[in-house]
């Protein structure tokens, strides 16, 4: 009988500790809370630069050389802007932000439930590959700002 009963109990606690409530749920970043989405920068750019594809991709080239030297995106686009003669709007440099914003693809509603696990006490991490401009971009945004921890390789 104790031994039934000791199995029983053992089966009990077991069957327990797997439907327990997790403690923390850990995200990552590509497909799953953001889904980047390229061309709707290049779009922006072309449009407002009257660029060809393959001529943005060209610029884009000398853009990352520059940035490389320590130049901002925004400044380099400004200054190939004026080069080739263009005027861009005096809000441009936001409408680029915006874009740049709009291309990471952060999905709000994994953040309606990044919100309600934590509301849960529920802890939030994120774990994610990701290269080191993009991790900016979403960096300076917030994107990361729920999550702790946030580790990034």
């Amino acid at each position: 009988m104790k031994k039934h009963l000791f199995s029983f109990i053992l089966s009990t606690m077991t069957a327990s500790s797997l439907i327990a409530a997790p403690q923390a749920v850990v995200f990552d970043w590509g497909n799953v809370i953001g889904f980047n989405d390229r061309s709707v920068v290049v779009d922006f750019m072309c449009d407002s630069l009257n660029l060809s594809e393959s001529e943005f991709e060209a610029a884009n080239l000398e853009k990352r050389k520059a940035m490389k030297s320590g130049k901002s995106d925004t400044d380099f686009w400004i200054e190939f802007a004026k080069k080739r003669g263009i005027q861009l709007p005096k809000d441009w440099a936001e409408q680029y932000t915006e874009t740049l914003k709009k291309s990471i693809g952060a999905d709000p509603n994994m953040y309606v439930l990044i919100d309600q696990l934590k509301d849960n006490g529920i802890r939030v991490g994120m774990l994610s590959n990701i290269d080191d401009r993009y991790t900016k971009l979403i960096r300076d945004f917030g994107f990361y700002a729920p999550f702790e921890p946030c580790l990034l390789s």
